[in-house]
Protein backbone atom coordinates (compact mmCIF):
# COMPACT_ATOMS: atom_id res chain seq x y z
CA UNK A 1 0.00 0.00 0.00
CA UNK A 2 1.30 3.93 -0.03
CA UNK A 3 0.80 5.16 2.66
CA UNK A 4 0.86 8.99 4.06
CA UNK A 5 2.24 10.10 7.54
CA UNK A 6 0.68 12.94 9.48
CA UNK A 7 1.92 14.07 12.62
CA UNK A 8 3.82 17.06 13.78
CA UNK A 9 6.79 15.54 15.84
CA UNK A 10 9.46 15.04 13.67
CA UNK A 11 10.43 12.40 15.95
CA UNK A 12 7.22 10.37 15.45
CA UNK A 13 7.46 10.48 11.80
CA UNK A 14 10.80 8.86 11.79
CA UNK A 15 9.61 6.21 14.16
CA UNK A 16 6.05 5.46 11.93
CA UNK A 17 8.37 5.47 8.95
CA UNK A 18 11.16 3.45 9.75
CA UNK A 19 8.49 0.43 11.22
CA UNK A 20 6.78 0.53 7.59
CA UNK A 21 9.88 0.48 6.06
CA UNK A 22 11.59 -2.57 8.02
CA UNK A 23 8.99 -4.26 8.56
CA UNK A 24 6.18 -4.29 5.68
CA UNK A 25 6.04 -4.08 1.86
CA UNK A 26 4.42 -0.90 1.98
CA UNK A 27 6.27 2.37 1.01
CA UNK A 28 5.64 6.02 2.25
CA UNK A 29 4.90 8.47 -0.56
CA UNK A 30 4.85 11.93 1.50
CA UNK A 31 4.49 13.07 5.04
CA UNK A 32 2.53 16.13 6.21
CA UNK A 33 3.40 17.99 9.91
CA UNK A 34 0.10 19.21 10.14
CA UNK A 35 -4.13 18.32 9.20
CA UNK A 36 -4.26 21.16 6.82
CA UNK A 37 -0.64 20.17 4.50
CA UNK A 38 -2.23 16.49 5.02
CA UNK A 39 -5.61 17.72 3.04
CA UNK A 40 -3.15 19.43 0.29
CA UNK A 41 -0.84 16.70 -0.21
CA UNK A 42 -3.74 14.34 -0.17
CA UNK A 43 -5.33 16.01 -2.72
CA UNK A 44 -2.54 16.20 -5.43
CA UNK A 45 -1.37 12.31 -4.22
CA UNK A 46 -3.95 10.19 -2.68
CA UNK A 47 -2.54 7.14 -0.82
CA UNK A 48 -4.55 4.01 0.62
CA UNK A 49 -3.71 4.77 4.01
CA UNK A 50 -2.97 7.40 5.90
CA UNK A 51 -1.57 7.31 9.33
CA UNK A 52 -3.33 10.38 11.08
CA UNK A 53 -2.18 12.10 14.29
CA UNK A 54 -4.93 14.09 16.07
CA UNK A 55 -3.48 17.18 17.94
CA UNK A 56 -1.72 19.21 15.83
CA UNK A 57 -1.00 22.73 14.74
CA UNK A 58 -3.11 24.64 11.86
CA UNK A 59 -5.72 21.93 11.44
CA UNK A 60 -6.03 18.81 13.73
CA UNK A 61 -6.29 15.32 12.82
CA UNK A 62 -10.32 15.40 13.34
CA UNK A 63 -10.68 17.88 10.70
CA UNK A 64 -8.39 16.74 7.85
CA UNK A 65 -10.08 13.28 8.26
CA UNK A 66 -13.27 15.34 7.32
CA UNK A 67 -11.97 16.91 4.70
CA UNK A 68 -9.78 14.17 2.96
CA UNK A 69 -12.77 11.85 3.41
CA UNK A 70 -15.06 14.39 1.60
CA UNK A 71 -12.54 15.48 -0.93
CA UNK A 72 -10.09 12.65 -1.59
CA UNK A 73 -11.54 9.91 0.46
CA UNK A 74 -8.98 7.14 1.60
CA UNK A 75 -8.58 4.63 4.47
CA UNK A 76 -7.29 6.29 7.50
CA UNK A 77 -5.89 5.26 10.79
CA UNK A 78 -5.79 7.70 13.64
CA UNK A 79 -2.21 7.19 15.45
CA UNK A 80 -2.07 8.92 18.38
CA UNK A 81 0.23 9.29 21.71
CA UNK A 82 -2.55 9.06 24.19
CA UNK A 83 -5.60 6.74 23.16
CA UNK A 84 -7.37 7.21 27.11
CA UNK A 85 -6.59 11.20 27.07
CA UNK A 86 -7.95 11.64 23.63
CA UNK A 87 -10.88 9.19 23.37
CA UNK A 88 -13.77 11.61 22.18
CA UNK A 89 -11.77 12.81 19.24
CA UNK A 90 -11.04 9.25 18.28
CA UNK A 91 -15.16 8.49 18.35
CA UNK A 92 -14.80 11.91 16.53
CA UNK A 93 -12.62 11.10 13.81
CA UNK A 94 -13.65 8.06 13.58
CA UNK A 95 -17.64 9.06 12.73
CA UNK A 96 -15.80 11.22 9.82
CA UNK A 97 -14.58 8.21 8.53
CA UNK A 98 -11.48 7.25 10.46
CA UNK A 99 -11.01 2.90 10.30
CA UNK A 100 -9.61 2.31 13.73
CA UNK A 101 -6.98 3.76 16.46
CA UNK A 102 -3.41 3.05 17.76
CA UNK A 103 -1.13 4.48 20.11
CA UNK A 104 2.04 5.79 18.56
CA UNK A 105 4.99 3.28 18.96
CA UNK A 106 7.76 4.75 21.45
CA UNK A 107 11.62 4.72 21.14
CA UNK A 108 13.25 1.91 23.27
CA UNK A 109 12.91 -1.66 24.43
CA UNK A 110 8.77 -2.03 23.87
CA UNK A 111 9.01 -0.30 20.17
CA UNK A 112 10.79 -3.37 19.25
CA UNK A 113 7.81 -5.44 20.42
CA UNK A 114 4.56 -4.62 21.34
CA UNK A 115 4.07 -0.70 20.37
CA UNK A 116 5.29 -1.78 16.66
CA UNK A 117 3.34 -5.02 16.46
CA UNK A 118 0.03 -3.16 17.21
CA UNK A 119 0.36 -0.84 14.45
CA UNK A 120 1.87 -3.15 11.61
CA UNK A 121 -1.03 -5.66 13.11
CA UNK A 122 -3.79 -2.84 12.43
CA UNK A 123 -2.03 -1.78 8.94
CA UNK A 124 -2.29 -5.66 8.29
CA UNK A 125 -6.43 -5.60 8.91
CA UNK A 126 -6.80 -2.32 7.20
CA UNK A 127 -4.99 -4.08 3.68
CA UNK A 128 -7.33 -7.05 4.26
CA UNK A 129 -10.19 -5.33 4.13
CA UNK A 130 -9.31 -2.78 1.25
CA UNK A 131 -8.41 -6.13 -0.75
CA UNK A 132 -11.96 -8.02 0.47
CA UNK A 133 -14.31 -9.31 -1.96
CA UNK A 134 -17.77 -10.41 -0.96
CA UNK A 135 -18.30 -14.51 -1.83
CA UNK A 136 -20.90 -14.58 -4.49
CA UNK A 137 -24.77 -16.33 -2.82
CA UNK A 138 -25.53 -19.21 -4.43
CA UNK A 139 -29.49 -18.69 -4.96
CA UNK A 140 -29.75 -22.36 -3.97
CA UNK A 141 -28.64 -21.88 -0.37
CA UNK A 142 -30.31 -23.54 1.89
CA UNK A 143 -32.11 -20.63 3.77
CA UNK A 144 -32.40 -20.61 7.70
CA UNK A 145 -36.10 -22.26 8.92
CA UNK A 146 -39.46 -19.66 9.62
CA UNK A 147 -39.51 -19.28 13.20
CA UNK A 148 -42.38 -17.79 14.98
CA UNK A 149 -42.06 -14.68 17.33
CA UNK A 150 -42.80 -16.44 20.46
CA UNK A 151 -44.99 -13.55 22.82
CA UNK A 152 -42.28 -13.83 25.51
CA UNK A 153 -39.81 -12.35 22.65
CA UNK A 154 -38.99 -8.98 22.29
CA UNK A 155 -38.06 -7.24 19.25
CA UNK A 156 -34.87 -6.94 18.30
CA UNK A 157 -33.16 -4.00 16.59
CA UNK A 158 -29.58 -5.40 14.79
CA UNK A 159 -27.23 -2.58 13.58
CA UNK A 160 -24.05 -3.02 11.73
CA UNK A 161 -21.51 -0.52 10.92
CA UNK A 162 -18.03 0.17 9.64
CA UNK A 163 -16.50 3.66 8.19
CA UNK A 164 -18.25 6.56 10.02
CA UNK A 165 -20.06 4.31 11.80
CA UNK A 166 -19.61 5.99 15.68
CA UNK A 167 -21.94 9.38 14.74
CA UNK A 168 -24.15 7.89 12.53
CA UNK A 169 -25.19 5.07 15.07
CA UNK A 170 -25.41 8.08 18.20
CA UNK A 171 -27.71 9.93 15.36
CA UNK A 172 -30.00 7.21 15.47
CA UNK A 173 -30.15 6.13 19.40
CA UNK A 174 -30.60 10.26 19.96
CA UNK A 175 -34.07 9.35 18.44
CA UNK A 176 -34.96 6.62 20.56
CA UNK A 177 -37.18 7.76 23.70
CA UNK A 178 -36.41 6.13 27.21
CA UNK A 179 -37.85 2.61 28.12
CA UNK A 180 -37.60 1.84 24.24
CA UNK A 181 -39.87 -1.95 23.94
CA UNK A 182 -37.18 -3.11 21.70
CA UNK A 183 -33.61 -4.47 22.48
CA UNK A 184 -30.59 -3.17 20.06
CA UNK A 185 -27.51 -4.80 19.77
CA UNK A 186 -24.68 -3.27 17.13
CA UNK A 187 -21.87 -4.54 15.63
CA UNK A 188 -19.50 -1.44 14.76
CA UNK A 189 -15.89 -2.56 13.36
CA UNK A 190 -13.68 -1.62 16.46
CA UNK A 191 -10.95 -2.62 18.73
CA UNK A 192 -11.89 -3.82 21.77
CA UNK A 193 -9.60 -1.61 23.87
CA UNK A 194 -12.04 1.26 22.79
CA UNK A 195 -15.72 -0.72 23.05
CA UNK A 196 -16.22 0.36 26.96
CA UNK A 197 -15.53 4.14 26.32
CA UNK A 198 -17.43 3.70 22.83
CA UNK A 199 -20.73 2.76 25.25
CA UNK A 200 -20.21 4.96 27.34
CA UNK A 201 -20.02 7.97 24.50
CA UNK A 202 -22.96 6.81 22.94
CA UNK A 203 -24.58 6.90 26.27
CA UNK A 204 -24.70 10.75 26.54
CA UNK A 205 -26.23 10.80 23.17
CA UNK A 206 -29.28 8.86 23.71
CA UNK A 207 -31.85 8.46 26.97
CA UNK A 208 -31.60 4.81 26.66
CA UNK A 209 -28.79 1.92 28.60
CA UNK A 210 -25.96 1.53 26.33
CA UNK A 211 -23.61 -1.28 27.65
CA UNK A 212 -20.89 -3.81 25.92
CA UNK A 213 -22.44 -7.55 25.03
CA UNK A 214 -21.44 -9.65 27.95
CA UNK A 215 -21.04 -13.62 27.44
CA UNK A 216 -24.57 -15.73 28.42
CA UNK A 217 -26.40 -12.56 28.86
CA UNK A 218 -29.62 -12.08 26.99
CA UNK A 219 -30.83 -8.46 24.97
CA UNK A 220 -32.75 -6.89 27.67
CA UNK A 221 -35.45 -4.14 26.17
CA UNK A 222 -34.98 -0.54 26.36
CA UNK A 223 -31.02 -1.24 26.38
CA UNK A 224 -28.27 -1.14 23.38
CA UNK A 225 -25.66 -3.67 23.16
CA UNK A 226 -22.12 -2.98 21.52
CA UNK A 227 -19.91 -6.13 20.40
CA UNK A 228 -17.00 -5.53 22.66
CA UNK A 229 -14.12 -7.92 21.97
CA UNK A 230 -11.63 -9.20 19.02
CA UNK A 231 -13.68 -11.86 18.43
CA UNK A 232 -16.96 -12.56 17.00
CA UNK A 233 -20.52 -11.62 18.22
CA UNK A 234 -22.79 -14.60 18.45
CA UNK A 235 -26.33 -15.22 19.67
CA UNK A 236 -26.65 -19.46 21.20
CA UNK A 237 -29.97 -21.03 20.39
CA UNK A 238 -31.61 -20.06 24.05
CA UNK A 239 -30.68 -16.20 23.06
CA UNK A 240 -27.77 -15.65 25.04
CA UNK A 241 -24.31 -13.67 23.80
CA UNK A 242 -21.57 -15.45 23.14
CA UNK A 243 -17.73 -14.67 21.70
CA UNK A 244 -16.21 -16.95 19.29
CA UNK A 245 -12.87 -16.70 17.08
CA UNK A 246 -14.05 -18.54 13.82
CA UNK A 247 -14.85 -17.96 11.17
CA UNK A 248 -10.86 -16.75 10.86
CA UNK A 249 -11.32 -14.96 7.23
CA UNK A 250 -12.90 -11.94 7.98
CA UNK A 251 -10.88 -9.01 7.95
CA UNK A 252 -12.60 -7.76 11.03
CA UNK A 253 -14.11 -8.87 14.48
CA UNK A 254 -16.36 -8.50 15.20
CA UNK A 255 -18.12 -9.02 11.72
CA UNK A 256 -21.34 -7.87 11.21
CA UNK A 257 -22.26 -10.70 8.79
CA UNK A 258 -21.55 -13.36 11.60
CA UNK A 259 -23.92 -11.68 14.02
CA UNK A 260 -26.76 -11.25 11.60
CA UNK A 261 -26.57 -15.07 10.52
CA UNK A 262 -26.58 -15.92 13.97
CA UNK A 263 -29.77 -13.73 14.72
CA UNK A 264 -31.36 -14.78 11.51
CA UNK A 265 -30.70 -18.58 13.06
CA UNK A 266 -31.54 -18.24 16.71
CA UNK A 267 -33.93 -14.93 17.13
CA UNK A 268 -37.44 -16.56 17.37
CA UNK A 269 -39.39 -13.60 15.59
CA UNK A 270 -37.76 -10.49 13.13
CA UNK A 271 -38.13 -6.75 13.51
CA UNK A 272 -35.55 -4.51 11.76
CA UNK A 273 -32.00 -5.23 10.54
CA UNK A 274 -30.02 -2.04 9.05
CA UNK A 275 -26.54 -1.70 7.37
CA UNK A 276 -24.74 1.95 7.76
CA UNK A 277 -21.79 3.66 6.47
CA UNK A 278 -19.04 1.19 6.08
CA UNK A 279 -16.23 0.04 3.82
CA UNK A 280 -15.91 -2.75 2.03
CA UNK A 281 -18.69 -5.71 2.34
CA UNK A 282 -19.24 -6.89 5.56
CA UNK A 283 -22.58 -7.22 6.57
CA UNK A 284 -24.44 -7.91 3.32
CA UNK A 285 -25.11 -11.16 2.81
CA UNK A 286 -26.45 -11.23 6.67
CA UNK A 287 -28.75 -8.71 6.10
CA UNK A 288 -29.93 -11.03 3.22
CA UNK A 289 -30.50 -13.59 5.29
CA UNK A 290 -32.70 -11.97 7.78
CA UNK A 291 -34.53 -9.87 4.69
CA UNK A 292 -35.75 -13.53 2.98
CA UNK A 293 -36.91 -14.28 6.88
CA UNK A 294 -39.20 -11.78 6.83
CA UNK A 295 -37.29 -8.68 8.61
CA UNK A 296 -37.64 -5.06 7.59
CA UNK A 297 -33.84 -4.00 6.76
CA UNK A 298 -32.82 -0.92 5.99
CA UNK A 299 -29.22 0.40 3.80
CA UNK A 300 -28.35 4.01 4.46
CA UNK A 301 -28.19 5.78 1.44
CA UNK A 302 -25.25 7.35 -0.21
CA UNK A 303 -26.41 10.49 0.10
CA UNK A 304 -25.47 10.29 3.83
CA UNK A 305 -22.82 7.69 4.06
CA UNK A 306 -19.74 8.57 4.98
CA UNK A 307 -18.43 5.44 2.61
CA UNK A 308 -21.38 3.70 0.46
CA UNK A 309 -19.57 0.59 0.62
CA UNK A 310 -21.53 -2.37 2.89
CA UNK A 311 -24.89 -0.73 2.22
CA UNK A 312 -23.91 -0.63 -1.64
CA UNK A 313 -22.99 -4.14 -1.64
CA UNK A 314 -26.76 -4.80 0.14
CA UNK A 315 -28.61 -3.18 -2.21
CA UNK A 316 -26.52 -5.04 -5.21
CA UNK A 317 -27.69 -8.25 -4.00
CA UNK A 318 -31.07 -7.69 -3.02
CA UNK A 319 -30.55 -7.68 0.99
CA UNK A 320 -32.59 -4.34 1.19
CA UNK A 321 -36.18 -3.62 2.06
CA UNK A 322 -35.97 0.25 2.10
CA UNK A 323 -33.13 2.59 1.57
CA UNK A 324 -32.82 5.75 3.86
CA UNK A 325 -31.16 9.05 4.33
CA UNK A 326 -29.33 9.09 8.12
CA UNK A 327 -32.19 11.28 9.10
CA UNK A 328 -34.60 8.95 8.27
CA UNK A 329 -33.89 5.70 9.93
CA UNK A 330 -35.04 6.37 13.34
CA UNK A 331 -38.56 7.00 11.86
CA UNK A 332 -38.87 4.26 10.26
CA UNK A 333 -37.49 1.91 12.75
CA UNK A 334 -40.10 3.49 15.60
CA UNK A 335 -42.58 2.90 12.46
CA UNK A 336 -41.91 -0.80 12.89
CA UNK A 337 -43.01 -1.51 16.61
CA UNK A 338 -45.48 -4.34 16.96
CA UNK A 339 -48.61 -2.34 17.90
CA UNK A 340 -48.58 -4.75 20.95
CA UNK A 341 -45.57 -3.64 22.81
CA UNK A 342 -46.54 0.03 21.90
CA UNK A 343 -49.63 -0.42 23.89
CA UNK A 344 -48.30 -3.07 26.27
Amino acid sequence: MKIGIVNDVSMAVRVLSKVIEDSTNHHIIWHAYDGLEAVNKCAQQTPDLILMDLLMPVMDGVTATQKIMHKNPCAILIVTSSVEKNLSLVYEAMGHGALDVVKTPTVGIEFLTEDRSDLLKKISTIEALLGYKIKKINKNEKKFPHIELRSSTIPLLVIGASTGGPMSIAEILSKFPENSPFATVIIQHMDQEFTKGFAKWLGEHTKIKVEVAQEGKFPKKGCTYIAGQNKHLKLRSNGTFYYVEEPMENPYKPSVDVFFASVAMHWPGKFVATLLTGMGCDGAQGLKQLKDLGWHTIAESKESCVIYGMPKVAVSIGAVSSILHLDLIAEEILSRIPNSYISG
